[in-house]
């Protein structure tokens, strides 16, 4: 229980990459463009200004991207830049230390078509416009462990 004027601390776990030392973190993502919520491993990426389906998630969720509507400007991503198409008014769901669901709202993110024939990596990026929503990220290597929290 909290005192007057003192928020509950959320904190959600994420996941170190003990050979690359990269963090991941586990969501669920939520939009009218698929039948059903689905699951994402989320590569927290602080370089990345927009969160990103990257082209191999796009194929296994089946997004159609011929549906999307496309950036107006392209997108920067290892090996120069791309084209991107936008996913709008979506939502990803985090599930907190205490086993509760967490939810995050955003306006729209880019999703990389599988057709332009990039790497198809298993994860997606969370970028800075969705780690901005939490107050820290913090990342402990020494005991495997890095938490966002609110």
């Amino acid at each position: 229980m909290c005192s007057r004027g003192e928020a509950a601390q959320v904190k959600i776990r994420s996941y170190i990459d003990r050979d690359s030392g990269h963090c991941y973190l586990e969501a669920i993502l939520v939009t009218d463009k698929l039948p059903k919520p689905e699951r994402l491993l989320l590569l927290i990426d602080t370089g990345a200004g927009t969160t990103t389906i990257l082209d191999g998630d796009c194929a296994r969720l089946g997004l159609d991207c011929k549906r999307l509507p496309k950036n107006r400007t392209p997108t920067m991503v290892v090996g120069g830049l791309i084209d991107a198409h936008m996913l709008t008014d979506v939502a990803f769901l985090f599930r907190d230390t205490d086993g509760n669901l967490q939810a995050e709202f955003l306006k729209a993110i880019e999703v990389i078509d599988p057709a332009q024939g990039g790497p198809r990596p298993s994860f997606s990026i969370m970028g800075v416009d969705l780690l901005r929503r939490f107050k820290r990220f913090v990342v402990d290597y020494e005991n495997d462990e890095a938490f966002l929290e609110r």
